[in-house]
């Protein structure tokens, strides 16, 4: 696959069976987007966990200060900033040491070329729409587009439900954070019909 978000998109609609169902994070929400309701990927349901808008997109809804702020995390090359901005509250060796082990395991310079198609990414050109049933977790999280996104979320999965998270990702070391984020998403998927 090529290093871009069509090659990531490619990517997730060949790993998609119909009884799947997809729980992501905010920085793939665009790319699952893409997949679901653009590319002709099929899933049973999806939740989403966040979203991490891309700048070109953010720049098409007219929000160019929340796009130059997204450009930055869109630009890391390091996780020592991620790892920061999930867990609040943990000391400094704790983020140097867990940051330390992520860089030693991702290809940044691969990465580099990914995160810059990312950027491109103009979901209101690319007009995806998610019909599959789906779930729209907003994160407390305060970091410019990835806050306050859910409306630009429905706007490309309009009858998806819609709920608040109290602390994930805030707190990634702390286990009530996981349990903030896996009891929605399993309430979600076991209040489904049956396929």
């Amino acid at each position: 696959m090529p290093p871009t978000w069509q090659g990531s998109v490619h990517a997730i609609i060949e790993s998609l069976t119909p009884e799947t169902h997809v729980v992501c994070m905010g920085a793939a929400t665009g790319q699952l987007l893409m997949a679901l309701g653009k590319m002709g990927g099929i899933a049973r349901s999806c939740v989403c966990a966040g979203f991490s808008v891309p700048p070109a997109t953010l720049r098409s809804l007219n929000m160019p200060s929340q796009a130059v702020a997204a450009a930055a995390m869109f630009r890391w090359r390091s996780s020592y900033q991620y790892m920061r901005l999930v867990m609040e509250d943990a000391d400094e060796e704790h983020w140097n040491r867990l940051a330390a082990l992520a860089d030693a395991d991702i290809d940044w310079a691969t990465t580099a070329v990914v995160q810059r198609s990312l950027e491109d990414l103009d979901l209101e050109e690319e007009q995806p729409r998610l019909t599959i049933p789906a779930l729209y977790l907003d994160s407390p999280l305060t970091v410019s587009g990835f806050a306050e996104m859910t409306e630009v979320f429905r706007r490309y999965a309009p009858a998806a439900a819609v709920q608040q998270l109290s602390v994930w990702p805030g707190r990634l070391h702390d286990q009530e954070t996981g349990r903030d984020l896996s009891q929605k998403v399993l309430a979600f998927i076991q209040a489904l019909p049956a396929a």
